[in-house]
């Protein structure tokens, strides 16, 4: 299987055996990079003779509330909240940690980023989260406040 992804035009398809015709194709400009990932729901899997590449590209934005925003909207519009309220707790919270962030207050940015790490282990803890979205936005969370500290 081979998968080609565009972020210019957010153009994907996905190639089965050398097949020089996509099997399936998509179109979605919501990531313009990220980290791949494999999943299964009820089976295992085996990966043998797995090849990345990329443009080689890095990706010089800073990890912000800003960034992390962006990430929970994403999550949000794929169905990772049970309910609208979830997400936008966390939207409302990385909202402040945004303004400290602006204002240059360090104290208070790892303060509330504290009080983030509390509100998704809530959430995960009463399955208003899933487990996908939950380490995403708790592994960017901790880089944050590493970026802080």
């Amino acid at each position: 299987m081979r998968i080609t992804h565009d972020a210019d035009t957010g153009d994907i398809a996905v190639y089965m055996e050398g097949s020089e015709e996509p099997l399936m194709t998509a179109n979605d400009t919501t990531f313009d990079s990220g980290r791949i990932g494999f999943g299964s729901f009820d089976d295992i899997g085996t990966i043998r003779d797995l090849t990345v590449t990329g443009s080689g590209e890095q990706d010089d934005e800073p990890i912000s509330a800003e960034s992390i925003k962006t990430l929970v909207a994403n999550f949000d519009e794929s169905g990772a909240f049970a309910n609208e309220e979830a997400s936008h707790s966390l939207l409302r919270h990385l909202t402040a940690v945004g303004h400290y962030e602006d204002q240059g207050a360090v104290e208070k940015v790892v303060q509330h980023m504290g009080g983030f790490h509390d509100l998704l282990d809530h959430q995960l803890d009463n399955e208003l989260i899933s487990q996908e979205a939950f380490d995403e936005l708790n592994s960017q969370a901790e880089a944050l406040v590493q970026e802080w500290e």
